[in-house]
């Protein structure tokens, strides 16, 4: 997207900072390591340590006009794993549905097969002995939100649908 605004620049049309600012923002993920940022968005599991987590769209802008975004989904790969204990209270137990660009390649190489094996599909809890439904909170909004927590190697996949 850098070269979009270059060449609006050499083409004589003006751009505005604030338009060079978002179209640098829509070429580079919003990948973070920043725990304390994800505990301002959502309510986690107590004894996390360590996260990195992104918030994406479905469909994802991979360039091109843009399109409505559909949904929007928090996936965090969170240290230490948590106990895969019993479901939260209120989390819905059926299947839960896997966006098709949910195999984000920063995720360890278990959880990013286990999406990759489930995407755009919906993942069958009962048959992950190490994944159950979760259900939490939105932090700003008190909404809210649903989506599962697995277990794998000393870690926590978290997945949720905050659109």
């Amino acid at each position: 997207m850098k070269w979009l605004a270059t060449l609006l620049v050499v083409a004589g049309v003006a751009v505005a900072a604030p338009v060079v600012v978002y179209l640098l923002s829509l070429e580079s993920p919003h990948v973070s390591d920043d725990l304390a940022k994800l505990q301002n968005t959502v309510v986690i599991p107590s004894g996390v340590t360590s996260a990195r987590w992104e918030i994406y769209g479905t469909p994802e802008y991979t360039g091109g006009a843009p399109a409505p975004t559909d949904y929007f989904t928090l996936i965090a790969e969170l240290q230490p794993a948590l106990a895969p204990a019993s479901t939260s209270a209120g989390a819905q137990q059926d299947n839960i549905a896997v966006t098709r660009e949910a195999a984000r390649p920063w995720l360890s190489d278990g959880f990013r097969a286990l999406m990759e094996q489930n995407r755009n599909a919906r993942l069958h809890l009962a048959a992950h002995k190490n994944c159950r439904a979760y259900q939490t909170t939105m932090r700003t909004s008190g909404r809210r939100v649903q989506g599962f927590l697995c277990t794998d190697a000393g870690r926590t996949l978290l997945y949720l649908d905050v659109s």
